[in-house]
């Protein structure tokens, strides 16, 4: 599949079957055109368009609560869907920037969908499902408007995928000591690959 397909799919397809298709291999042959018209929002169906402002998550004391927890991953969920609409992004708006680095992009932005299906999962195991709180669009409104492929470097992976290193360590040890061990082993492989987001940021900034 290529790269050009899978990133519109994701960025102007409406629903989660959309933006969680996953090619089993993708090319990168026909970049097209640059996206000149940046969208105000990801489309989205009406039941995942997201609200204005921040959507924060419950304090860490609830967390014995399993409604509370589900809210938590909600908010992952919900990071994570911004993070591969922000990734189809950066592939519509730089189609000429080198290879490598719009290859390395669309690797990560498949491991968002990956990421985003466990949250999906443990979520409806807890009872919920996304849109049963306010979905936030505050990355979208932070990283939309990057001009250039470094914009992407520094906002996404140099500053939203470093602080994930950060909460999901945190909360896979406070999933972990309220019992959670499902939630607790989603965060530790999240954790993991997020190391990955972070080195591409690392590599490209020079």
């Amino acid at each position: 599949m290529e790269l050009r397909a899978l990133a519109e799919a994701i960025v102007f397809g409406k629903t989660l079957e959309e933006k969680l298709l996953r090619p089993t291999r993708f090319r990168d042959e026909r970049p097209g055109a640059a996206l000149e018209r940046v969208p105000s929002l990801p489309a989205r169906s009406v039941s995942l368009r997201p609200s204005e402002g921040r959507s924060d998550p419950p304090p860490l004391s609830d967390l014995e609560d399993p409604s509370a927890r589900a809210r938590v991953l909600h908010s992952f969920a919900n990071h994570e869907l911004q993070a591969l609409e922000l990734q189809a992004l950066a592939l519509l708006r730089f189609p000429d920037a080198p290879p490598a680095f719009r290859e390395e992009i669309g690797h990560v932005l498949v491991e968002e969908q990956g990421h985003l299906r466990l949250y999906l999962a443990r979520c409806r195991a807890l009872g919920w499902e996304l849109g049963d709180a306010d979905l936030s669009r505050y990355l979208w409104d932070s990283l939309a408007p990057m001009g250039h492929p470094l914009d992407y470097v520094t906002g996404m992976a140099l500053t939203f995928e470093q602080a994930n290193l950060d909460f999901a360590r945190d909360y896979e040890a406070r999933f972990r000591a309220v019992g959670d061990e499902e939630s607790a082993a989603i965060l530790a492989r999240v954790y993991e690959e997020e190391i990955g987001h972070v080195r591409l940021g690392v590599q490209w900034l020079g």
